[in-house]
């Protein structure tokens, strides 16, 4: 077994991006100054390539919301829960953490300051209208409001962010959430890319950042981001 570091399947000024499991590549990294990720939150996986209304993941690529691959939807087989090797990683990864969906993330220290994203979704359907980040930060909760829904995405005269990934975060979430870490930070890290949201985010904050996707087909997405700068 390989215990050395691969070449980066991407790399400009501010972004290193690495194609392979962070259970494998994450060890091999330095310590950097920040975590900013989006774990898979193991809750429903789709196994016909459906999107199904509730629980059910569709691993779209590209184009549009269930844009076809082959004529078929991409069948989701990452969404599983983080297993302790991997909480254990994330823990020991940054200094500081910001990680979405902490709360699926079994036996997670106690959080004293939660962060919460409303997505302005109609509380009528069956996707969850708020999601929450576990943090290392003390506080009280903050929220932060933004629209992701569908085809309504965004502020009012903004352009809309296409979506490469059904579980996306929007850029303008973890540029709000890189706001919580302490001044003088130089270093991010997201072990889990998917859609390369915290790489464009920490690029444009000028930060150096460092990214992991097992996916050979989203770290091609996330390359398309980078290299269209959204």
């Amino acid at each position: 077994m390989s215990h050395h570091l691969p070449a980066p399947f991407y790399s400009d000024e501010c972004v290193t991006l690495y194609c392979g499991a962070m259970e494998k590549l994450l060890p091999l990294l330095p310590k950097v100054d920040a975590l900013l990720t989006d774990p898979p939150y193991g809750i429903g996986t789709c196994k016909n390539g459906r999107m199904a209304q509730s629980g059910g993941n569709t691993g779209f690529i590209g184009g549009g919301d269930r844009a076809r691959i082959l004529g078929k939807y991409k069948p989701v087989t990452w969404d599983q829960p983080v297993t302790d090797l991997a909480r254990m990683l994330l823990l020991g990864a940054g200094r500081n953490a910001v990680i979405w969906g902490g709360g699926h993330v079994g036996h997670m220290p106690r959080c004293e300051r939660w962060l919460v994203w409303d997505k302005l979704i109609p509380e009528t359907l069956d996707f969850s209208p708020m999601e929450m980040a576990w943090t290392t930060f003390k506080g009280s909760v903050r929220k932060f409001t933004y629209r992701w829904s569908g085809m309504l995405r965004g502020r009012k005269g903004e352009p809309k962010e296409k979506r490469v990934h059904p579980n996306q975060k929007p850029v303008a979430l973890m540029e709000w959430s890189l706001g919580f870490f302490p001044k003088g930070i130089s270093t991010v890290i997201d072990p889990y890319a998917g859609s390369g949201s915290v790489l464009l985010a920490s690029r444009k904050a000028g930060l150096s950042v460092i990214g992991i996707e097992k996916d050979p087909q989203y770290c091609r997405e996330i390359v398309k981001r980078l290299q269209a700068g959204k």
